[in-house]
């Protein structure tokens, strides 16, 4: 469980205390009557999938935001903490009759549980948090939040843009979960002039022999959420024989950075917790859901740079920066 929340950056959560401290309150600053007038009077209910570090940095962000902008009640509830069916139902029941401004989901959990328990709510609800919502929503369904996958028009650019003498990407993957993502990855890249390689893997096992076919044909290897190749050891594996040829390698998170990737995706969570609250305002106030991509850094790594020869640029345009 330890090797997963590293890589996933959800490292040890904080004391339950923490949400229990933030389950009701209010914000001072002026009168209810005075924030109803100017229409920033919201409750919001912020159910929580699990006790782990990035959701309850979310809860902040959020919480952050509000507070700055409006006199608002917030209850958070955490989801696992009610494992029964009958326990769910009856908060399903509260939820639905509670009069809440909008309801929130943050991580999959939050979301599969407002989404399917509350099927007859008619309010606002959004979601934060959950990579790959498609596999949480009915096929048509259109649900709004702001999830966790950057576009992949947006990565690619990025990648132009921190190492801009790149032009063959190998995209190390296993079809049977990433094949839609090779393929719109592909499609991009070539109307950006980039060629992204396939380097397909259906195990575990293959890892190794797939990289030693494409070293020779790429530039760089770009690594993404995947099952198959997903744990710690692999990851720092890959990353060690690329180094050894001097191939930068492209990851998604922190723990991506610290093990020597040249360029990788950061999201600050308590910014994306500011980034719901934002969007929960919008909805509450009767505006309309429009698709939003997460706020993200992208951190390149001087040392690592230096060490495979490549060149660091004198500026980097955001959400391009040099990591710490």
């Amino acid at each position: 469980m330890k090797s997963r929340c590293r890589l996933f950056g959800c490292r040890a959560g904080r004391i339950i205390g923490v949400l229990a401290a933030l389950c009701l309150y209010s914000f001072a600053g002026y009168s209810a009557a005075e924030a109803a007038e100017a229409g920033n009077d919201i409750t919001a209910a912020v159910v929580v999938s699990m006790n782990i570090r990035p959701y309850l940095e979310a809860v902040e962000g959020f919480r952050e935001f509000l507070s700055a902008r409006s006199i608002s009640e917030i209850k958070i509830i955490q989801i696992d903490k009610y494992p029964a069916p009958e326990d769910r139902d009856k908060l399903a029941g509260e939820l639905e009759v509670g009069h809440f401004s909008v309801l929130v989901a943050i991580g999959p959990a939050a979301a599969r549980f407002l989404w399917e328990d509350l099927p007859s709510r008619t309010g606002p609800r959004i979601f934060s948090m959950v990579l790959n919502p498609e596999t949480i929503f009915t096929e048509g369904e259109k649900a709004c939040g702001i999830p966790l996958n950057i576009p992949v028009r947006t990565q690619l650019k990025v990648i132009q843009g921190g190492l801009p003498s790149i032009r063959k990407l190998g995209l190390l993957y296993d079809p049977a979960f990433n094949s839609y993502f090779f393929n719109e990855a592909r499609t991009e890249g070539i109307a950006l002039g980039l060629e992204v390689i396939p380097l397909a893997v259906s195990s575990k096992g293959f890892i190794t022999d797939a990289l030693q076919r494409g070293w020779e044909s790429i530039d760089a290897l770009w690594l993404i959420p995947d099952r198959t190749i997903g744990s710690e050891s692999i990851i720092q594996f890959v990353i060690r024989e690329a180094l050894f040829r001097k191939i930068p390698v492209l990851g998604y998170n922190r723990f991506f950075y610290e093990s020597g990737a040249a360029l990788s995706f950061i999201f600050d969570y308590v910014e994306l917790g500011r980034q719901c609250g934002q969007k929960a305002v919008e909805l509450a106030t009767g505006m309309p859901c429009i698709e939003t991509e997460p706020r993200f850094e992208a951190w390149v790594n001087r040392r690592v740079l230096e060490r495979i020869g490549m060149p660091l640029s004198d500026v980097y345009m955001s959400p391009l920066k040099v990591g710490p």
